[in-house]
Formats: C-alpha cells, sequence, structure tokens
C-alpha cells in the first residue's frame, strides 16, 4: 500500500520488472494471460515470472473465461483472477466466477494523472501503460512518481 491507496501493476513481462514494482509498494501484480494483448506471457514463461512474485500479491489477466479457464490459472499459481468480459458472451458468467463487486479504477494512470485519479473516491488502482516505457517494459522512474504523488496527498 502506498498511503491508503492500494495498487496492481499490471503488464508484468519481466522480473525486472516485478521486483522494481514491488520495491515500489505494489500491492499486487498482475501478468497477461490472454494471447490478444501485446504483453501477453506465455504459460512457460509465466512459471520462470511467479517464481520471482510472492504467491498472495499474483494476479492473472485474462479475457472472457470460462470457469474451467481460470481454475488452471488459480492451479499455476495465481492468487486472483481478473476477468475482462463481454457480458453478450455465454461462456464467460461473472456470478460463476463468484465475483465479488467493489471496484478497482484503471486506464492510462501514471504520475500526471494520479492525483486527479485519487480524488474520485477510489482506493485501488491499476497501473499499467501510464507506467511504462513500451508496452510491457515498466519504468521506476514512473512508478516512483505514482508512489510520490500518492504519499504527497496522503498527508495534505
Amino acid at each position: 500500500m502506498i498511503g491508503p491507496a492500494r495498487i496492481k501493476v499490471c503488464g508484468i513481462t519481466r522480473a525486472a520488472d516485478a521486483a522494481m514494482a514491488l520495491a515500489q509498494g505494489a500491492d499486487f501484480l498482475g501478468i497477461n494471460c490472454w494471447s490478444g494483448s501485446p504483453r501477453f506471457v506465455p504459460a512457460a514463461a509465466r512459471a520462470t515470472l511467479l517464481r520471482e512474485i510472492p504467491a498472495d500479491k499474483r494476479v492473472a489477466v485474462t479475457v472472457n473465461p470460462t470457469v474451467a479457464e481460470a481454475v488452471a490459472l488459480l492451479a499455476e499459481g495465481f492468487a486472483i483472477v481478473q476477468a475482462h468480459f463481454d457480458p453478450a458472451k455465454a461462456e464467460c458468467d461473472p456470478k460463476a466466477l463468484s465475483a465479488k463487486l467493489g471496484w478497482i479504477l484503471a486506464g492510462g494512470l501514471g504520475p500526471d494523472n494520479i492525483a486527479a485519479a485519487a480524488k474520485s473516491g477510489a482506493s485501488f488502482f491499476d497501473l499499467n501503460s501510464g507506467v511504462e516505457l513500451a508496452p510491457g517494459l515498466k519504468s521506476v522512474e514512473k512508478l516512483a512518481g505514482v508512489s510520490e504523488v500518492l504519499l504527497k496527498n496522503t498527508q495534505s
């Protein structure tokens, strides 16, 4: 946690970025398990990457998973399955995935807009493209910038 905020850094593709995000205070790390993503990590590479992340901080990010696919991701070693879904698709039933609703704010968040995002009332932020140099390549400076802004807002 950074102040009262919870942070998930998503799109982790490298062990170095996982270590950097954890050092900056990330609560969770997301690994993209959906092959349509530019940050997709194949199963063989995920196994290696998961060894670098504490078990309780591992989030599998996927799209329209079936219950069987979500269960398989948990069996791989993920603690949480984050499902982006299209409610029009019958294969993906969020109720069957036993999702509990609260909310996580996502969408290009980085050091330049995190203060405004915090004013939304959100206390859980999903960082990805806003803290990258390129897809899948995280920036320590941008992650540190987010931490600095969130800590500053907590102290004000």
